[in-house]
């Protein structure tokens, strides 16, 4: 009898500490989601100086506004710097990073400009004028980019198109490129510090905020969560899977003191491209998406150099 009750009390103990362990990984779980792709999170406002910088530049390069509807329903905005200068149907489209927008990147997109193309540069869905109520993390990206393409096909039927992304904009251009409906007139793909995948780039980033946390089963549910919440997990959003079925020649840059996005990913997902029309990148003293402020002879001349074998 003794015996019994005693077995009884120790399988409630062990239920109750299962039931603890369950709801403090939810929860953790939880905090991890939160903090990192919400629209609250990431759509961050640009500061006063940066919006005093943008609309010097705006008013120099005249833009229309552009609007096209993701595969799940959202509006999402993109600004098109038609060349003025040049009668040209070479298109770039410029991808910016996590809590950015193109306002940001407003510079790489006149930088392009000024070198003959057409240029368009979206709001990711979540970031500045675009819907969302999370980040793609350039998965869900991936095919709005590829809605972005066919709208420039749309309105010009001899474009040649190339894509150029940083950080999270990196990640999209190399989601992208695995993508077996990729249009052939996307002639090449520039990457910048993009990561290897949402999985190895956020456990990094916490275990950079947060020390240790174990993989098992923390990140599991908080990459569940994503599925149920924003429609994808951390590990099916991985730009090494994607490079493996690459369409389009690849350049990789990135800065060697990178420690937001860890300067090892450069390799791996240069690794995981089989194409041999591949280049890499790395700019000394560079940290993370400042590589063509750092070296910026270094950057565009190899940019450029790179893109004159496609168009």
């Amino acid at each position: 009898m003794k015996e019994n009750k005693l077995i009884k009390r120790l399988y409630i103990i062990v239920i109750s500490i299962i039931v603890i362990i369950l709801i403090a990984t939810v929860v953790i779980a939880n905090i991890i989601l939160n903090s990192a792709i919400p629209r609250s999170v990431v759509n961050v406002p640009t500061t006063y100086e940066q919006t005093q910088e943008v609309s010097a530049l705006l008013q120099e390069y005249p833009y229309t506004d552009a609007y096209i509807t993701s595969d799940d329903g959202l509006k999402l905005y993109g600004r098109v710097y038609n060349n003025t200068k040049a009668n040209t149907h070479n298109w770039v489209i410029t991808i910016h990073g996590y809590t950015k927008d193109s306002d940001y990147i407003a510079d790489i997109s006149e930088t392009f400009v000024d070198n003959g193309f057409n240029v368009l540069a979206p709001d990711l869905r979540a970031h500045g004028k675009s819907e969302g109520n999370y980040a793609g993390m350039g998965w869900l990206d991936r095919k709005d980019i590829l809605g972005w393409i066919n709208y420039i096909n749309s309105q010009d039927s001899q474009a040649k198109i190339i894509l150029w992304g940083i950080s999270m904009g990196g990640a999209t251009v190399m989601m992208t490129s695995g993508e077996d409906s990729l249009p052939s007139n996307v002639v090449c793909g520039i990457e910048d510090c993009g990561y290897t995948s949402v999985w190895d780039e956020f456990s990094y980033q916490m275990s950079q905020q947060y020390g240790y946390l174990p993989q098992f089963p923390i990140f599991n549910t908080a990459s569940l969560l994503s599925k149920i919440r924003a429609g994808y997990s951390f590990s099916e959003a991985s730009s090494v899977k994607q490079l493996a079925n690459c369409k389009i020649p690849m350049l990789f840059i990135q800065g060697d003191q990178d420690t937001y996005v860890p300067f090892y990913m450069l390799q791996q997902n240069y690794d995981a491209d089989p194409r041999n029309d591949k280049k890499i990148l790395v700019v000394p003293g560079a940290t993370h998406a400042e590589s063509y402020t750092t070296n910026p002879v270094l950057y565009w001349s190899t940019v450029f150099t790179f893109i004159s074998k496609y168009i």
